[in-house]
């Protein structure tokens, strides 16, 4: 992750000087520092989940 160094609007959204911004092929996202840990952990929950699903999917369909 890339960390800003001053305040810019993009789209009507304001980034502040140490927001995170993350992103992939579908959004962008801007995650305020005092949120930064929470949000991330929850990430890390979504994606083991998201991981357990996937390969069930590819277990079943497998059979």
């Amino acid at each position: 992750m890339e960390k800003i160094v001053a305040s810019v609007s993009i789209s009507n959204v304001r980034v502040r000087k140490r927001n995170s911004v993350a992103g992939d092929a579908d959004k962008v996202i801007v995650i305020p520092k005092e949120f930064e840990e929470r949000v991330l952990a929850i990430a890390v929950k979504i994606e083991a989940a998201e991981d357990k699903i996937r390969e069930a999917t590819e277990k079943f369909n497998m059979q």
